[in-house]
């Protein structure tokens, strides 16, 4: 386990982390681990952990304890997709998987598909901080992360979209003043009427917090990357591969045809794929024609809104002016 490498995957919801986190997971070498903080935060080993990090005794915290923490198998954060992998058993895992749902048995699914001694173990995490930043500096900036970053209006946009289907509950939009206040007062006095304006303009009050927050981080700790979703979507190959140079994973043909696969696929297709997954969170999608459907839906009026309250940030003007 000491020979494993840890990666992370961090960004605010509605962001592509979900596609990103698949392209990582075709790799046959990389354990990957789908949002495990809040997944997990039931159990006892994640309840310890965030007690640690939050009583300032993070500085115990080793990255093999957090690769011990994160690797069993659990259908909660190994999930479909499901790809051919060199360090662990691949047979049937799709029909365990929906087994181990169904019959909520959770520890015969470790048991049969926990790894031993992957070379890689990647996590992604989506909310508005970064669980690992209360660790000890030294620790932390030792794990390569990627910030993945999205059009604040593909953004707000996806993120209304899941609210309105009952598919996203977001207590930070009930919260949003004491939130603010509490974490960037900065912002907090910039925008003290937040409270009463629309879902649309909070919305991006809390990618601007959120995306500024985590550059304000990177500033500090060179271990993380900012990616586009965006040109993600647009060059996926050559963005694939950077992410793999920057979390330390070599390149792969399974990735490459994973690509390729999503490429080629029409919207029919895109439907057809998944498996028990509903439209919002698919994977198998033509990232070239997805990523950009906002365009053709967005007001004129909300799309200056949002800009607005986005466009001077430095984050906004780098990736998308």
């Amino acid at each position: 386990m000491d020979d494993t490498q840890l990666g992370a995957i961090f960004s605010l919801g509605r962001s592509g982390s979900t596609w990103l986190g698949a392209l990582i997971n075709s790799h046959p070498e990389v354990a990957y681990r789908f949002e495990p903080f809040s997944r997990l935060r039931a159990q006892k080993d994640f309840q310890a952990f965030d007690a640690r990090l939050k009583n300032e005794l993070s500085g115990s915290i080793s990255t093999s304890e957090i690769i011990r923490l994160m690797l069993p198998a659990h259908p909660l954060v190994d999930k479909p997709p499901f790809f051919d992998k060199a360090h662990a058993l691949g047979f049937a895992k799709n029909q365990a998987w929906i087994a181990s749902r169904v019959l909520r048995m959770p520890s015969a699914f470790a048991h049969l598909y926990t790894p031993k001694n992957p070379r890689h173990l990647v996590f992604k995490e989506v909310g508005y901080g970064i669980p690992l930043a209360g660790l000890d500096p030294e620790v932390f900036g030792s794990i390569p992360a990627i910030y993945l970053v999205r059009h604040p209006c593909g953004n707000v946009l996806s993120s209304l979209t899941g609210q309105n289907k009952g598919l996203m509950a977001d207590w930070h939009m009930e919260n949003i003043g004491q939130f603010l206040s509490e974490n960037s007062p900065a912002l907090f006095a910039k925008y003290p009427d937040v409270a009463t304006m629309s879902e649309l303009k909070k919305l991006a009050v809390l990618w601007l917090y959120a995306v500024e927050d985590a550059a304000r981080l990177a500033g500090r700790y060179p271990n993380i990357l900012f990616v586009s979703y965006d040109e993600l979507c647009t060059s996926p190959l050559q963005v694939t591969k950077k992410v793999f140079a920057h979390l330390k994973i070599p390149w792969h043909s399974q990735t490459e045809e994973f690509i390729d696969s999503c490429l080629s696929l029409d919207e029919n297709e895109s439907k057809n794929k998944a498996l028990f997954s509903r439209k919002y969170f698919n994977v198998y999608r033509n990232p070239v024609t997805a990523h950009s459907k906002w365009k053709q839906k967005i007001s004129i009026e909300d799309k200056d809104a949002i800009l607005r309250i986005v466009s001077q940030s430095p984050i906004y003007k780098r990736f998308f002016e």
